[in-house]
C-alpha cells in the first residue's frame, strides 16, 4: 500500500522497513567482508549470507573473523558457527531453496508450509487468503524453475 503525501507516493512503513533496516544494520558488515576479508564473492539477503572463494582455509578464517566482527559491532551470532566450507559442485540449502548447479528448487519444508497455509485458508473460508496463498506458491515454484503442479520429490 502506498500513501500520498504532498502529491508524492510514499511506501507504508510496514512494506519495506524490515528490509531497509536489515540492510542498513548490516551495511558495515558488507563493507568489512569485501574490504577487510577480501572475499571475492559474497551474497547476503537480510541476515542470511554466503561467502565464496577458492580456498577452504580462507573461508574458515573469514568465518572466525566475521563472527568476531558481528559480535563486537552488532551483538549478533552466527547461526551455524562451525559450518564447514563446501564445494559449490554440491547442492546446499539457502533462503528456502535447494541450490545446485542445475538451478534452485524449493525445499520440502517450503512445500509443507505452503500446504499448511492453503489448508488453513480453506478451513477459515477466506477466498482472498486462498488466492494469496496460491499466488505465493506459484511464485515460489516458478522461481525454482518447476512447473506449478510438480511436487518436490527426491
Amino acid at each position: 500500500m502506498a500513501s500520498e503525501v504532498n502529491g508524492s507516493q510514499v511506501c507504508e512503513r510496514s512494506e519495506l522497513s524490515p528490509q531497509w533496516w536489515g540492510n542498513h544494520y548490516l551495511d558495515g558488515f558488507d563493507h568489512f567482508v569485501k574490504r577487510e576479508l577480501k572475499i571475492p564473492h559474497f551474497q547476503r539477503y537480510m541476515d542470511d549470507l554466503a561467502l565464496f572463494c577458492d580456498s577452504a582455509a580462507q573461508l574458515v578464517e573469514a568465518r572466525e573473523v566475521a563472527a568476531q566482527w558481528l559480535w563486537q559491532k552488532r551483538r549478533l551470532r552466527l547461526k551455524k558457527p562451525r559450518a564447514a566450507p563446501r564445494p559449490t559442485k554440491l547442492p546446499c540449502t539457502y533462503l528456502g531453496y535447494r541450490v545446485a548447479r542445475t538451478g534452485p528448487r524449493p525445499t520440502r519444508e517450503v512445500f509443507r508450509r505452503m500446504q499448511r497455509r492453503v489448508s488453513d485458508a480453506v478451513l477459515r473460508g477466506s477466498t482472498e487468503r486462498i488466492e494469496r496463498s496460491v499466488a505465493s506458491y506459484r511464485g515460489i515454484v516458478t522461481f525454482g524453475g518447476l512447473p506449478a503442479t510438480e511436487p518436490d520429490e527426491p
